[in-house]
Order: C-alpha cells, then sequence, then structure tokens
C-alpha cells in the first residue's frame, strides 16, 4: 500500500504497476512458495531512481537482477505478463431494471423467482456491425414469451432498443452476445409473485466465434429423449439441456438434439434442418420458432422448396443434408449423428449456398 500511494503522487501508471507488483509478489508466494531474498550485487530499483518512465520503471522492477526476491526462469516474464493483463481488463457492464453498471455491482434479490423456481422468459440476440440482428423479431417473441407466463414488461420496445445499444456502445465491443432476461421478481410465500414488478436484466459478452473447421468440415449431434415444457416460448428452464452437455463434450458433439416419440424437434440452443432431393424442411411444432430459423427459411425459400412439417427420426439419418441454425451459431453443417454419418459425412451444397447467402445478408445490414 506504501509503494501505491508514493506513486500515486507521481502519476497514476506508476500506482497502477507497484499496486499489480505487490498483487503479483502476494500470487507467486502461493503458487511458487518462494521467500524474499535480495538479488546478488545488485541494487533493487524504485520508483523514485528509475528514470525510464512508468512502463520501463515496470520492467525494471521486474527483470530478474533488479527484483527483491530471487525468481525462476521465465519468472519475470510471467510477471510481466500477469501485470499486463490486469491492465488491459475492461470493466464488462450490463443493464439492470432501467440502469447499466458494472457487472459486479450488478445485483438481484435472492428471493428472486427466477432464483427460486427457475421462472422467467429469455431472448439470445447477436450483433453485426454494432447493430442488433433481427432486434424486432426478438422483441416480439420475447413479449410473446411474456405474454404466456404472464409476466409485464416495463418498458417499451424503443426504450428496450435504446437500452441496448448503450450497452453496446459502453462495452465496445467489435461483435457481441446479447442474453436478455426477464424474471417475476421478488417472491410471495416463495412460489407466488407481483405481476408488476419484475427483474429485467441484459447481459453483453464478447462474441466468440465457433472453430472454422466446423463450418468447413461440419459438426456432429448426439440426440436426447426430451421435449421441453412450453417449447413454443423461450423460457430460463434449461435444466435437461445443461444436464446432458457433459454427455455432449465426451462425444465431440456441438449439440444435443431432442427427440420425443419417433419425431426430431429441436436442439438444446439450435433448430434443425434436412434436405432431402433438393427441398429443405425442418420441424413446425412443439419447439422454439428461432430468429436464425425464420431467417433461414426466407433464403431458402429464394431458391429452393421449403416446408415446415413434422420430421421422424428416420427420415433425420436418410437425410441428404442435416444443419442446425441459431442466433451465437449461425448456420452449422452436420455431418453425424450418434457416430452415424450423415451423407458420407460431407457438408452439403444446399448447406452451402445457404451459409453463404446468410453471410451476405447480414453483411448487407439490411433487415
Amino acid at each position: 500500500m506504501r509503494c501505491f500511494f508514493v506513486c500515486v503522487r507521481k502519476n497514476c501508471w506508476g500506482a497502477v504497476l507497484c499496486w499489480t507488483r505487490s498483487l503479483a509478489e502476494y500470487f507467486f508466494d502461493l503458487v511458487l512458495k518462494q521467500r524474499k531474498s535480495p538479488a546478488t550485487g545488485t541494487e533493487t530499483v524504485s520508483f523514485e531512481k528509475c528514470n525510464h518512465g512508468p512502463t520501463r520503471f515496470f520492467v525494471c522492477r521486474f527483470r530478474a537482477q533488479y527484483c527483491e526476491r530471487r525468481i525462476q526462469p521465465g519468472a519475470s516474464r510471467i510477471f510481466f505478463l500477469y501485470a499486463i493483463v490486469i491492465l488491459i481488463m475492461k470493466k464488462n457492464y450490463c443493464y439492470l431494471n432501467g440502469k447499466i453498471l458494472p457487472v459486479q455491482d450488478a445485483k438481484i434479490s435472492v428471493y428472486d423467482i427466477g432464483l427460486l423456481r427457475g421462472y422467467g422468459i429469455y431472448e439470445g440476440i447477436t450483433t453485426y456491425n454494432g447493430k442488433p440482428f433481427r432486434l424486432n423479431d426478438h422483441l416480439t417473441r420475447f413479449r410473446s414469451s411474456a405474454k404466456a407466463l404472464d409476466l409485464s414488461i416495463p418498458f417499451s420496445d424503443v426504450e428496450i432498443e435504446q437500452a441496448i445499444l448503450a450497452l453496446l456502445d459502453k462495452n465496445g465491443f467489435d461483435r457481441t452476445n446479447l442474453r436478455m432476461i426477464m424474471t417475476g421478481g421478488d417472491t410471495i410465500s416463495g412460489i407466488e409473485y407481483d405481476t408488476s414488478k419484475p427483474t429485467l436484466y441484459i447481459l453483453a459478452e464478447k462474441y466468440t466465434p465457433l472453430p472454422s473447421e466446423l463450418y468447413t468440415s461440419g459438426a456432429s449431434l448426439i440426440t436426447h429423449e426430451h421435449q421441453r415444457a412450453l417449447p413454443e416460448y423461450k423460457t430460463i428452464n434449461y435444466i435437461t439441456a445443461v444436464q446432458v452437455q457433459k454427455e455432449r463434450k465426451a462425444k465431440g458433439s456441438i449439440e444435443v438434439l431432442f427427440v420425443s416419440n419417433g419425431q426430431v424437434l429441436e436442439a438444446a440452443t439450435s433448430n434443425i434442418f434436412i434436405v432431402k432431393d433438393g427441398v429443405v424442411i425442418t420441424p413446425k411444432r412443439n419447439m422454439l420458432l428461432g430468429i436464425t430459423r425464420k431467417v433461414a427459411i426466407e433464403l431458402a425459400q429464394k431458391k429452393y422448396t421449403v416446408i415446415e412439417r413434422e420430421v421422424t427420426t428416420a427420415e433425420l439419418f436418410s437425410a441428404d443434408e442435416v444443419f442446425l441454425t441459431a442466433s451465437y451459431k449461425e448456420i452449422v453443417p452436420i455431418v453425424s449423428i450418434d457416430d452415424k454419418k450423415i451423407a458420407g459425412g460431407k457438408v452439403g451444397k444446399v448447406t452451402q449456398v445457404l451459409m453463404r447467402d446468410f453471410q451476405e445478408y447480414t453483411e448487407k445490414g439490411i433487415w
């Protein structure tokens, strides 16, 4: 702390750097179990004596020959990288009940019915060039889900859009994934809630693309017998979806596909399409009508016949092509399901065309 205040008097960078040094030393005490011992024949450089400026002072301070402790080979580099990470760390902001604030400052009641009973709705929205993709469609579905759960959204669509744009600007990511969640707010007697006092929050996360080979070589799925409660609405109840993630990872699959009584429904966070004899087919009942699914249908209808109907598991495994659609994934070709290859395990031509058309559509920015 003494070093911190000395550096505050010098300049802010020095303060941060010296503060980081203290953290780094504590970190290495815990991890490396090292004890302090003066460096042989070398004077420790203090901030007052270093004339290289605060950034160069940092390097001087942590190079092994100047450090107050003996550092194992390479440790000074780790110190440097550790401090740089701290220096470049940026606060992540969220939106909560009308306010934008740092995520670490956001507080939701422990009595919130979303936490106690899993009662709430959800929307996943991505952006392109700083613009929320098909936001009107997402807000329409959000209000539909709210109505189904008897939740009252306390803001207009315009107000929500303004909040989202302000949140995007505050975080400043190149591309953002948004998670908009609303619960019933605090519980009454642990099971009821006041419909006029919901909890509404929006999380903003830096977009992380999937590995490119999933789009060029295709991905795999596993199936699981399950149908979501209120499948037409996007609720926060993901119990089964979460439970099967361990199995999905063990199999190296991108998604878990829900099937029920021989019918193909949807994946845990995606919609499913098959292609047979040049016809694009997708389920239409007992599943969520995804926004990216909607766009894929619009694009496919310009070049192919598109049919929305029930799809059997037998049709799934005999399909010429299979692909997923999702806001955070876009269009992903599927070449294997339950370790069974689809059409020889190669990405189909129709899927390739739709992937290209989708990319061009998002780049235009006219939605």
